[in-house]
């Protein structure tokens, strides 16, 4: 795959015009994603690294970030001191009870990641976590999709 030239003001104003809007989110998702992926940054899961947590076979954490204020310029300089000092995997979440009083959407979140992520130059796994989420089995077997 082709690397997509980033340019940094052309994120910029994109972040802006779907935080601000909300318009066209998906859309937008979707394009980021595709310039991400295709510049070495891919949405990746600890499922398997949790598992190996749990046999005791591995020794390290992975911190976990819950960005509420100012989400893009916060993730940026994540991004860009995990960059700085090649540092190791790190979690972006949020938890069900933080996207009401955001108005950060999953999606919107994971969007924001993403385009913080290329912006900064970061290469490799991004994770992408959603915090205290769980599905009560009767309410979602009685509608389930609510």
């Amino acid at each position: 795959m082709a690397e997509k030239k980033v340019i940094p003001d052309e994120i910029d104003r994109m972040v802006e015009k779907v935080y601000f809007s909300n318009k066209d989110l998906l859309k937008n998702f979707k394009e980021i994603k595709k310039i991400a992926v295709e510049n070495g940054i891919f949405p990746a899961s600890l499922h398997n690294t949790y598992k190996e947590f749990g046999k005791r076979k591995l020794e390290f954490t992975v911190p976990a970030f819950n960005i509420r204020f100012l989400p893009y310029h916060t993730m940026r300089s994540i991004f860009r001191k995990a960059v700085e000092m090649e540092a190791g995997w790190f979690i972006m979440e949020i938890a069900k009870s933080e996207i009401g009083y955001t108005g950060h959407s999953p999606l919107m979140y994971s969007f924001l990641v993403l385009a913080s992520a290329l912006r900064e130059g970061f290469a490799g796994p991004v994770f992408i976590q959603a915090d205290h989420f769980q599905l009560d089995r009767k309410k979602f077997f009685e509608n389930p999709d609510e």
